[in-house]
């Protein structure tokens, strides 16, 4: 596993990790609303979403505003959880445990459920 700043190139996880850096740590736990980095099935992407199931060995995440969930990969396939964001120069640490880590879960899964349908009607808007 590697532990480090990952930069944040694609929109599905958009605007809340939208053209920022997302620093992982190993996880002994994790659940539901947290944010990790994980290599995909194709084994050479590294991609960074929330997981929305943790079925044993095997999570499965989905992009913010994706609408559907990815195929579930092992848990020796995730990186680590997203422990801190840095956007230009300033960096916000994302606790594991505590009010702040279940604030931060809870708004996560919320925007997670909001986003695709927002991110639907922004497309339809700029269509006009």
């Amino acid at each position: 596993m590697t532990d480090g700043w990952w930069p944040v190139q694609g929109a599905s996880m958009w605007p809340i990790v939208h053209g920022m850096s997302l620093h992982a740590q190993p996880a002994a736990e994790l659940a539901v609303g947290d944010l990790v980095i994980f290599l995909a099935s194709t084994g050479t992407d590294v991609v960074a979403h929330r997981v929305v199931r943790v079925d044993g060995d095997v999570v499965t995440t989905r992009g913010d505003t994706n609408s559907s969930c990815d195929q579930p990969v092992p848990r020796s396939s995730i990186i680590g959880r997203v422990d801190a964001i840095r956007w230009r120069s300033w960096t916000l640490a994302m606790p594991a445990r505590g009010r702040l880590a279940t604030a931060e879960r809870l708004f996560g899964r919320s925007w997670a459920r909001l986003a695709p349908n927002l991110r639907r009607g922004w497309r339809s808007i700029r269509k006009v």
